[in-house]
């Protein structure tokens, strides 16, 4: 939702149809700030354990059997 918002004020600014005044560059900049901070929390995703990638091997394919 915040994306869209940033989204949708940067292109009425690109286009003219607002004026970049002071009070939309700041809410531009809070939005994208709090887009910044908050995305990263929410977006965190663990990485795989190393053991997962021998799991789906064939213990029988192995040369030491």
């Amino acid at each position: 939702m915040i994306r869209w918002t940033i989204f949708i004020i940067a292109l009425l600014l690109a286009v003219g149809a607002i004026e970049p005044t002071g009070p939309w560059l700041v809410t531009l900049a809070v939005l994208a700030g709090v887009e910044l901070v908050a995305g990263r929390r929410r977006r965190f995703v663990p990485p795989l354990p190393r053991w997962r990638s021998w799991r789906w091997e064939r213990w029988a394919d192995e040369s030491d059997w």
